[in-house]
């Protein structure tokens, strides 16, 4: 015996067929979309992890930018980045008044210029070449441990500076 289809019957086929085809593209479409996502993610939590200013920052974008990539993303680029770049861009063209005032600190600082032995010599120069400024003699490093103790001495420098004091705070956490 033969079966006859009818056209409603070829026809509703037709739209299966098509319809699976449809879901297979769209769900191909969203893989892939997926997988940029989280591959930018991934990209943009390494650059958090090598360029922000704190431990505590890094590892939170990091987590975010892997785990939860389509929220973090946004945020990271509309948040992330640190602001704080001035000091990086003076003496590279890019602002003309930092680059004057780098300038203006390097004339001044030229006459305090130490001579290390020749040992030190590729050291010197490349300490020379990261800060853009020569290397002077007359500094002092001291350890501070608590605020009262910090802010005294910086005063105490201040009091006692012939020309200007150049002061470097770093905290550490332990």
């Amino acid at each position: 015996m033969r079966q006859e289809f009818s056209v409603f019957e070829a026809i509703g086929f037709e739209i299966g067929v098509i319809l699976f085809v449809g879901w297979a593209l769209v769900s191909w479409v969203w893989s892939a979309v997926i997988a940029v996502i989280q591959l930018v993610g991934f990209a943009l939590a390494c650059h958090a992890v090598m360029n922000s200013r704190t431990p505590q920052a890094a590892i939170g974008w990091a987590i975010g930018l892997i785990f939860v990539p389509w929220l973090s993303i946004p945020f990271y680029l509309i948040f992330g980045q640190s602001k704080f770049s001035g000091y990086e861009l003076a003496g590279r063209g890019e602002v003309p008044e930092l680059d004057a005032v780098k300038l203006r600190v390097k004339v001044l600082m030229e006459p305090y210029r130490c001579q290390f032995p020749s040992a030190y010599e590729d050291l010197t120069r490349l300490c020379e070449r990261v800060s853009g400024l020569p290397t002077t003699t007359g500094n002092d490093l001291e350890l501070l441990v608590d605020g009262e103790q910090t802010f005294d001495s910086i005063f105490e420098a201040i009091r006692s500076a012939r020309r200007w004091v150049v002061a470097q705070l770093s905290l550490i956490h332990i």
